[in-house]
């Protein structure tokens, strides 16, 4: 399976944002945007996200809202899932960048409150049926990355 195929799969199959700490769920639906041609298509065109909903876009340290149609919050995330900077209602078409050590993009609802600075947070993937390889960039994240 490729990085592309990889990708698709996770898609399918919505990995879960948790509070590393608590255990508790933040978002029980999260998409994974790990190839070139999801992270620059993001959010562009689609629906306004639920409050359950988010996109982890990897790797990633700037974003843009260009042909989105609605605010969003974003989180800049580490390798080892810590939240570095969040910042509210970034409108459509604007431009956002994140810290030099960012290696993740979490985008949510605005006004969602879903994370804050400082925080850790882990991305638990559906066991099956999901990806048995992630792309090298997702990888990276592998600290923060554990399986249902």
């Amino acid at each position: 399976m490729d990085a592309e195929q990889t990708t698709q799969n996770i898609g399918r199959h919505c990995a879960a944002l948790i509070d590393r700490r608590s255990g508790r769920v933040l978002l029980s639906s999260l998409r994974i945007a790990a190839s070139f041609l999801s992270r620059f298509r993001g959010l562009q065109f689609q629906k306004p996200l639920s409050d359950e909903e988010g996109l982890l876009i990897v790797p990633c340290r700037s974003i843009h809202t260009h042909w989105m149609r609605f605010s969003i919050d974003v989180a800049w995330i580490d390798a080892t899932g810590r939240i570095l900077e969040v910042k509210k209602s970034v409108r459509p078409w604007s431009i956002a960048q994140g810290p030099k050590n960012a290696e993740a993009v979490i985008e949510t609802t605005a006004g969602g409150n879903v994370v804050e600075t400082g925080q850790f947070v882990m991305i638990s993937l559906p066991s099956s049926p999901g990806p048995q390889k992630l792309n090298r960039s997702l990888c990276k994240l592998s600290d923060c990355l554990t399986t249902h």
